[in-house]
C-alpha cells in the first residue's frame, strides 16, 4: 500500500485516501466498460402471456460514459453485424443489421442469450434475458384444499353447485387459453410469413443482380469477340487490297512497257520504211539520170561505139537491179 503519512498529515490524510480510492475505482469501471461497451435497453424483460403484455423490444446502444469520453465512436464502425446464441425461444427474432430484438415469446421459462456485435476490427458482446411466464386464473386463485365429503343433502346440492361453477370457470379459462394460443399462433404465422417474404424478395434481388451481372459479362465477351473478328476481317481486307493494288500496279507497268515497246517498234518500222522509200526514190533518179546519159551518149557517138554503149548499159542495168533487190531484202 501507498504510505500517505509523508504527504498529508493529520485529518487531511483520510480525505486523500478516499479521493484516491474513488479515482482508482472510476478508472477501473471505465476500463471495464471500455473493453465491452455494448449494452441493451432493457437488458432484462419479464413477459406474462395472461396480461396481454406488449411486444418485446430490446435495442442496443453504446455506454454513454465511453462515448462521452470519446474512447469509442459508434459512427466509425464499418460492416456491423449482430448474432445471437443461443436463441431466446420461439417468437423472438434478432435483426442482424440493427441488433434490435423483437417479437412475442411463445415458450415459457427463463431464456438467456449472448448477443455479439461484429465489426471491421473487432467485436463486442452483451447478455440479454427474457423471462416468460404462463399465468392462468386457476393458478392465480390457487388450488383449494380437498373438500370434505358431504354429510347432508343440502351440502351435496351446494357441492354440486360449486362443481358446476368450477367447471364453468375451467371452461372459460380453457377458452381464453385457446384464444390466446390462437392469437399467438396467428402472430407467429404472420411474422414467419413476413420473414419468408422478405427472404424471398432478398433472394430474388440477389438472383436478378447475379443474372444481370452474368448477362453483362456475356455481352462484354460477345462484343469483344465480335470486335476481334471485325479487326481481323479489316486487316485481311486491307492486306488483300494492298496485294491486289500491287498486282494491278505490276500489270499496269507491264502494259506500259509493252505499249512503249510497240510504239518504239512502230516508230522503227516507220523509219525503215521512210528510208526505203527515200532510197528507192534516189535509185530511180540515178537510174533515170544514167538512162538519159546513155541516150545522149548513144546519139552523139558513132556506130562502132554503139556496141560498147550497149554493153555498158547492160552492166549498169544489172547493177541497178542488184541494188534494188538488196534494198527490198532489207
Amino acid at each position: 500500500m501507498i504510505d500517505y503519512s509523508g504527504i498529508f498529515v493529520g485529518s487531511n490524510e483520510i480525505y486523500y485516501v478516499i479521493f484516491t480510492a474513488l479515482v482508482l475505482f472510476a478508472i477501473a469501471i471505465t476500463i471495464h466498460k471500455y473493453k465491452n461497451p455494448l449494452r441493451y435497453q432493457p437488458r432484462y424483460v419479464s413477459f406474462v402471456k395472461d396480461r396481454n403484455d406488449p411486444m418485446v423490444k430490446m435495442e442496443p446502444f453504446m455506454d454513454p460514459l465511453i462515448t462521452k469520453l470519446g474512447l469509442v465512436k459508434p459512427e466509425e464502425f464499418v460492416n456491423v453485424r449482430y448474432s445471437m446464441y443461443p436463441e431466446l425461444g420461439t417468437g423472438i427474432d434478432l435483426d442482424p443489421n440493427t441488433g434490435i430484438i423483437t417479437g412475442f415469446p411463445m415458450e415459457t421459462g427463463n431464456h438467456t442469450s449472448e448477443v455479439k456485435m461484429q465489426y471491421l476490427g473487432g467485436e463486442y458482446s452483451a447478455k440479454v434475458r427474457v423471462k416468460v411466464s404462463d399465468t392462468l386464473r386457476s393458478k392465480k386463485s390457487g388450488v383449494s384444499d380437498e373438500l370434505a365429503p358431504p354429510r347432508t343433502v343440502a351440502q351435496l346440492l351446494v357441492r354440486e353447485e360449486d362443481i358446476k361453477i368450477r367447471e364453468k370457470e375451467l371452461s372459460s379459462t380453457i377458452d381464453e387459453r385457446l384464444s390466446v394460443l390462437e392469437r399467438e399462433y396467428r402472430v407467429k404465422e404472420s411474422s414467419l410469413e413476413k420473414r419468408l417474404k422478405s427472404e424471398e424478395e432478398s433472394h430474388l434481388k440477389t438472383l436478378s443482380a447475379t443474372r444481370r451481372a452474368h448477362e453483362k459479362e456475356l455481352r462484354d465477351k460477345v462484343n469483344s469477340h465480335e470486335k476481334e473478328l471485325k479487326d481481323k476481317d479489316t486487316s485481311h481486307e486491307k492486306e488483300l487490297r494492298d496485294k491486289s493494288d500491287s498486282h494491278e500496279k505490276e500489270l499496269k507497268d507491264r502494259d506500259d512497257t509493252i505499249d512503249k515497246l510497240e510504239t518504239e517498234m512502230t516508230r522503227a518500222l516507220q523509219d525503215k520504211e521512210r528510208e526505203f522509200v527515200e532510197f528507192e526514190k534516189e535509185t530511180k533518179l540515178k537510174f533515170e539520170e544514167k538512162k538519159i546519159e546513155l541516150e545522149e551518149s548513144y546519139t552523139v557517138e558513132e556506130e562502132p561505139e554503139e556496141e560498147v554503149v550497149e554493153e555498158v548499159e547492160v552492166v549498169e542495168e544489172v547493177e541497178v537491179v542488184e541494188e534494188v533487190e538488196v534494198v527490198e531484202e532489207v
